[in-house]
């Protein structure tokens, strides 16, 4: 049903779109401020050291850098999807907010069409044009209606 590369990998749990590359610099961006929040095992007091030497102590529970897993690499995915779609951030919660709207909007207009025409009309990435068509027509009232820019 999706054809989109970029929504497939997403939903797969990917951070980057194999095919297209998408999402590059957020990805490292995301990775680097998620490494500032974590410590080098010289910061470690002296018996902590020890421990986690010893392997009593995880590196986890320690606060030690640790290799980023893929926890840091899938969060706000609705934002990604909505930058994927139509190349605008916005919050995770208003991007889940418009990408329900898209999805009702595609689903009404198939509705009264009696057939899907997003498939008809966009074979290869359906949700994409008709998220293109609802930002035409409503996306400006929405971002004016929350006080929000596209960044």
């Amino acid at each position: 049903m999706l054809n989109d590369c970029c929504t497939t990998a997403a939903i797969r749990g990917e951070s980057v779109c194999p095919v297209c590359r998408g999402q590059v610099e957020a990805d490292r961006a995301e990775r680097a401020a998620a490494q500032k929040f974590q410590r080098p095992v010289s910061d470690l007091s002296k018996p902590t050291r020890e421990l986690v030497r010893r392997g009593a102590l995880p590196l986890a529970e320690a606060g030690v850098a640790t290799r980023l897993t893929r926890g840091v690499a899938v969060r706000n995915p609705a934002r990604r999807n909505l930058f994927r779609l139509l190349g605008i951030y916005l919050p995770e919660r208003q991007a889940r907010e418009v990408l329900a709207a898209i999805h009702d909007y595609k689903w009404i207009r198939a509705e009264r069409a009696g057939c899907d025409i997003w498939q008809i009309n966009a074979p290869k990435a359906p949700l994409a044009a008709a998220a293109n068509c609802w930002a035409t027509k409503y996306l400006d009232s929405y971002l004016e209606w929350h006080g929000l820019q596209a960044a």
